[in-house]
């Protein structure tokens, strides 16, 4: 609060001087591009930034008109064109929890500067609830040339890629490669975001354990239960103390799968490979080949197969193997998963209360501070805004596949 009442007087002479510029050029594109995100933030700033509006009387948003305006910028020729489309974009996935435009609005600047890593993050967080081949190579792709990036930023945001990727890759039939993936963020440590290498960590434990390797699970562990050294930049002993509560489930005797469900969840590989690649006969049989009780990796995709060919009761019925029961820590990713899938085809079918109530579940249930969990809190923000109303069609549920 300190901060805000300190910087209050500035945004408010901030903003006197914009509204005097705009006064003096009515309808200038950069000038309303700057105006509309004030006006903006303003309005969804938290309600302890609100409160200094009354306290030093900071100028009000209205989120609307700040809208408006930055559109007008963005399909103007001014210079600030590219950051309000940016911006626009960004709002959309980030505080709207609006996806399907927001995913036009970043595709649209993507056009124009393709290989952006930090425009192809929100894309990539979308594209783990509609997986595609085309979008994880786009992924790879990026991130590579990335890499070897001379600014650090597009360093830092590529590993970030990698680590969508490796999601990517694991939830299509790709296990092993996203394990590689895992590890090498494990063993390369980047420091920044702080969340990366945990989450890499318990994403390859837990990618581990369903493939029934105990023995790679507890090593992952052991790294998550090393001490840092006083003075290293590492050195963080309450966050260390909950990134090993967090990763301590690995190392548990009964943690790693069963041989039966490990060798159910390998066979799932090439289910997760046709059904992505539109094969959806393929997925199906390879699908009923499995016994019924081959857990709860089957369940989720009988849900996608059921989703994506258009069965949505059938689909929530899968998915609920997942949602509503307890299962194994190890299957956190697909529950994960399974609950956003869940609230979309809610949302489709016109109740957007209980799809923002599953969110709601979700965010519950996990606490990865990754950019899905952001993602999704926006998601039900979005689904809350406009209950019992149909929603536009989510692009989680794309036209059915036919069977052929």
């Amino acid at each position: 609060m300190r901060r805000v009442l300190e910087r209050g007087p500035a945004a408010k002479a901030g903003k006197s001087d914009l509204d005097r510029a705009l006064e003096l050029d009515p309808g200038n594109p950069d000038g309303e591009g700057i105006l509309g995100t004030y006006l903006y933030f303003a309005d969804v700033l938290p309600g302890i930034v609100k409160l200094a509006r009354t306290l030093i009387r900071v100028p009000g948003g209205d989120r609307e008109r700040g809208l408006e305006l930055l559109h007008r910028s963005a399909q103007s020729a001014g210079y600030a064109r590219f950051d309000s489309r940016a911006l626009i974009a960004v709002i959309g996935f980030a505080f709207d929890g609006d996806f399907a435009a927001a995913t036009g609005h970043f595709e649209s600047v993507l056009a124009d500067y393709p290989g952006n890593p930090r425009l192809l993050e929100p894309v990539a967080v979308m594209g783990l609830l509609r997986p595609e081949g085309a979008e994880l190579s786009r992924l790879e792709a990026v991130s590579n040339q990335q890499l070897d990036s001379p600014e650090s930023w597009n360093r830092q945001l590529a590993q970030r890629l990698r680590f969508y990727l490796a999601l990517g890759l694991c939830t299509t039939g790709s296990v092993d490669a996203g394990r590689a993936i895992f590890e090498d963020l494990r063993r390369t440590g980047p420091q920044f975001p702080d969340w990366l290498v945990p989450d890499a960590m318990l994403c390859g434990g837990e990618m581990a354990l369903l493939c029934g390797e105990r023995e790679p699970a507890v090593a992952i562990y052991a790294t998550a239960a090393q001490v840092p050294e006083p003075g290293t930049a590492e050195w963080d002993l309450e966050f260390h103390r909950k990134v090993e509560t967090r990763l301590r489930f690995l190392r548990d005797e009964s943690a790693p799968a069963t041989h039966a469900e490990a060798a159910a969840f390998r066979r799932l590989e090439r289910v997760a490979r046709d059904l992505y690649a539109g094969q959806l006969a393929a997925a199906q049989t390879a699908l009923a080949a499995l016994p019924e009780d081959a857990g709860p990796g089957a369940a989720y995709y009988r849900g996608e197969c059921a989703r994506l060919a258009g069965r949505p009761s059938d689909a929530l019925a899968a998915y609920a193997q997942l949602t509503e029961r307890t299962v194994a820590p190890r299957w956190r990713l697909f529950k994960n998963l399974a609950f956003a899938h869940v609230a979309e085809i809610q949302a489709a079918q016109g109740d957007a209360r209980a799809a923002a109530r599953t969110l709601e579940k979700f965010l519950e249930f996990d606490s990865d501070r990754d950019l899905l969990r952001h993602a999704l809190r926006a998601r039900r923000r979005f689904f809350e805004r406009a209950p019992d109303r149909a929603r536009e069609k989510p692009a989680a549920a794309p036209a059915p596949l036919t069977a052929h």
